[in-house]
């Protein structure tokens, strides 16, 4: 399997285990550390275990508020060299129950081929649009 597709096919386990809860199963697809960028700034996630609690404690926030699954509209791969890519989300919408949206953002991970699999080691978050020419 070619490597972009290695990376889409990541994602769709990511998004698989996000709307499962996976924490443990989510979190064992990053690196350890993982840098996590997101509007209050940038936090260094230390490990595994750390980046477990760190989803359960957002999963914790969405489902105050009816929080149901996620849905990304486009995942767009671009290679620094044969084990380093970034992946562009596009329109990443957290929908409640209903259908509403809770947000939506546009997200770039940074990936790391390590011993032959992908892992995501740094992830980026923001509003949709944030890295367009304004």
């Amino acid at each position: 399997m070619p490597a972009e597709e290695d990376i889409k096919a990541l994602f769709g386990r990511y998004m698989d285990m996000w709307n499962d809860r996976d924490f443990a199963g989510m979190a064992a697809l990053f690196t350890e550390p993982t840098v996590s960028v997101g509007l209050d700034g940038p936090t260094i996630i230390p490990d595994n275990a750390a980046m477990a609690a760190s989803l359960k404690a957002r999963f914790d926030k969405l489902e105050a508020e009816n929080f149901d699954h996620t849905e990304i509209e486009a995942v767009d791969v671009q290679f620094a060299d044969a084990d380093t890519a970034t992946a562009d989300l596009k329109n990443v919408r957290r929908l409640r129950r209903d259908g509403s949206a809770i947000d939506e953002l546009d997200a770039l991970y940074i990936l790391n081929r390590i011993g032959g699999k992908w892992k995501l080691s740094v992830a980026m978050a923001g509003a949709p649009g944030w890295r367009e020419n304004k």
